[in-house]
């Protein structure tokens, strides 16, 4: 089998041992650590100093772009190349070899192995420091002139940017979906958008600003532009990143949704009482499940002692079951499979149930975590584990006369009413009873049966949302509650709205709903 070589500046064949040139994948299988294999036929090793990929191309497509030269480890060696003649901190290219046989491109790229470093990720918990400001613009100092280099990441995430204690500098990995050339203004704020999506909100709000400010100053800098900088262009880039990551996160989780719902990595298929179907989460507690399953097939099942809590209205059933294993909630609705969930399946309720919660989980809404989604022929029942004690009428009922335990209450709603339509998502059924309180504070929504999800909120949805929550209240907000909470939820949200226009018509919609309400009692 013969390999064809390219070595980086400065080396040659007698930089490396002769074994490894000639048989790399003998090489790799007795002294290479294998670090990662992941899909595309890719595998990463440790040899020495080296860190090898090793690629293998067999379909059209990837023989094509092999020749035509826009491979991935092609790309990578190209822009690897570029970027540490331009002094940035990237690895070094050593090699790029490849061998053609029995109709299979095979393909390995050596950098040099940057020893002693932790990713982002790992870093989170130390951003409280006092040097943490001084890291934060070295990074915005290496990404800003990666893009004044020409070149686009494409996959800038945390998993991806390096620090060396040691040497006190950051490095950017893996640039196989980078590209090289002229790039428009939303091109670079697409690699800010995936950064951003990939902190959320697990890095202080401070340091978000000081990376912006400080990426711009030097982008300017390395472009030559200083002359027209503007100090308030950070607050122009801080707007179009914030719009675009809303859309970003939707389809981020929509893609991973599609993709659990296909490979079943999170819930299994279960059999449940009364000969009904559903879904179990993953790695949960099987004498749990038993017991839970046992317990619901009894028509008396509220008499018993572990079911602290019982509450029925209309057709809906909440209960809250103490087990050693966990205290989980019981949510039961009465509803009969239609003619269009037997005819295709894949639309069933229990399905499309599942398929909300984990969009919900991976938006980061708050939410408590499911474990279980049981379907019979004449109901539906969600479990989940319950953090809250009561819902957020009752916590606000409780708050008596306090007028700061309110007005932090109110706060928390707002944000969490915010977030979910920052997020795209539309609860449907949204009011006092759908949220609930934790011990210390913290809201969740339950209840996702009606909601829906969009890469933008529409306005009907918004002011439908937050009437049905006003009218759910009934008298228990006072005029000045609902201007504070209608005042914090508007300073969290990411897009533009007419305030007057947004609180006359969800005024008048509450009202409407609570006269609709009394006329039926």
């Amino acid at each position: 089998m013969k390999i064809n070589w390219t070595f980086g500046k400065g080396l040659d064949s007698r930089s490396f041992s002769e074994a490894f040139l000639n048989a790399p994948e003998e090489a790799l299988s007795q002294s290479g650590q294998l670090l990662k294999s992941s899909g595309y036929h890719r595998f990463v090793y440790r040899l020495g100093d080296d860190l090898v990929k090793f690629f293998e191309f067999s379909s059209f497509f990837e023989k094509l772009k092999w020749k035509r030269g826009f491979s991935a480890p092609q790309k990578e060696w190209n822009i690897l190349k570029v970027m540490s003649e331009e002094g940035l901190s990237v690895p070094e290219p050593r090699a790029l070899g490849f061998s053609s046989e029995a109709g299979k491109i095979k393909v390995w790229l050596l950098t040099k192995y940057i020893d002693g470093c932790v990713t982002y990720d790992e870093m989170r918990p130390e951003w409280q420091r006092a040097d943490a400001g001084e890291r934060t613009e070295k990074l915005a100092e290496l990404i800003s002139g990666m893009h004044a280099a020409f070149v686009i990441h494409r996959d800038l995430h945390a998993g991806n940017l390096l620090w060396q204690p040691a040497e006190k500098r950051w490095y950017i990995t893996d640039f196989q979906h980078a590209r090289r050339g002229f790039s428009t203004r939303v091109q670079l704020e697409e690699d800010l958008t995936q950064l951003q999506h990939c902190l959320g909100k697990k890095v202080p709000y401070r340091l978000r600003v000081v990376f912006l400010k400080a990426y711009i100053w030097n982008f300017a800098v390395a472009t030559g532009t200083t002359e027209t900088h503007d100090r308030r262009d950070w607050h122009m880039v801080w707007r179009e990143v914030a719009d675009m990551l809303l859309g970003y996160d939707n389809a981020q989780a929509r893609s991973r949704s599609r993709r659990a719902l296909k490979r079943n990595r999170d819930f299994e298929p279960v059999k449940v009482w009364n000969g009904g179907q559903g879904y179990l989460k993953k790695g949960e507690s099987a004498k749990l499940f038993s017991d839970l399953v046992a317990l619901l097939e009894k028509r008396d099942w509220n008499s018993d002692q572990r079911v602290t809590r019982f509450e029925r209205e209309k057709n809906t059933t909440f209960a809250v079951y103490e087990h050693p294993h966990g205290r989980v909630a019981i949510m039961t609705r009465a509803v009969r499979i239609a003619l269009w969930e037997k005819l295709f399946p894949c639309f069933r309720r229990e399905r499309i149930l599942w398929r909300r919660m984990i969009r919900a989980v991976l938006l980061h809404v708050p939410t408590e975590r499911p474990f279980l989604i049981g379907r019979t022929d004449n109901s539906l029942t969600y479990v989940f584990f319950q953090k809250a004690s009561f819902s957020f009428r009752e916590a606000f009922q409780m708050a008596g006369f306090d007028k700061e335990k309110k007005a932090k209450l109110l706060r928390s709603l707002a944000q969490l009413a915010a977030r979910m339509h920052n997020s795209g998502m539309v609860h449907g059924n949204f009011s006092c009873d759908s949220v609930c309180c934790g011990d210390e504070g913290d809201l969740y929504v339950r209840d996702l049966s009606a909601s829906r999800f969009s890469s933008g909120v529409s306005w009907f949805g918004r002011v439908k949302d937050l009437s049905s929550l006003l009218a759910s209240a009934d008298g228990n907000l006072s005029y000045c509650e609902q201007r504070l909470f209608l005042r914090k939820y508007l300073a969290n949200l990411v897009d533009k709205v007419d305030v007057r226009l947004l609180l006359s018509d969800v005024n008048y919609k509450a009202s409407v709903i609570i006269s609709d309400e009394k006329e039926r009692r």
